[in-house]
């Protein structure tokens, strides 16, 4: 998978950031190349994070950060969902239905249970200016990207004699 920078020329990224951003990208693309090659000898299982992480879409869109989740079956309310500068954190549940006693189950595929996650964020972005909404299971927010302020200061030169 190509992955792409979302800051363009000229953009401000804090240097100490990007460092762990690198390795986030680093440490999730080794986690999905093993995947691939893990789901490729034993067909049957399942990657760990298609259980424990809901599979989401981020891209940039008209200036904007957009970020596109997919959390069928789960309660909005139930969802806990917090944005900073640097990253949105992602924390919901998947109750589990009551069983009757005579359900006879011959196969259960629908993962149950808590569910984290943490996505850094290719830019900086404005908390205050986010938004979520969810229509049939999709959750998208919308994120804008700080605008960053340039308040240089002339610094005049003196000279010594």
């Amino acid at each position: 998978m190509r992955r792409f920078w979302l800051a363009g020329p000229g953009a401000r990224r804090d240097e100490n950031l990007s460092v762990f951003r690198d390795i986030a990208q680093i440490h999730d693309e080794m986690s999905r190349l093993f995947d691939e090659f893990a789901t490729g000898l034993f067909p049957a299982s399942r990657p760990a994070e298609e259980v424990v992480a809901p599979r989401m879409d981020l891209y940039r869109k008209d200036g904007k950060i957009h970020l596109d989740m997919e959390i069928p079956g789960i309660d909005p309310k139930e969802v806990d969902l917090k944005v900073y500068p640097d990253r949105v954190v992602f924390k919901a549940e998947r109750k589990e239905e009551k069983k009757e006693e005579s359900e006879r189950f011959f196969r259960i595929e629908r993962s149950r249970g808590s569910f984290y996650r943490e996505i850094p964020m290719p830019v900086e972005i404005d908390p205050e200016g986010a938004e979520a909404k969810i229509r049939n299971g999709l959750l998208t927010l919308v994120l804008p990207e700080k605008q960053s302020v340039d308040n240089g200061r002339k610094l005049e030169i003196k000279t010594e004699e």
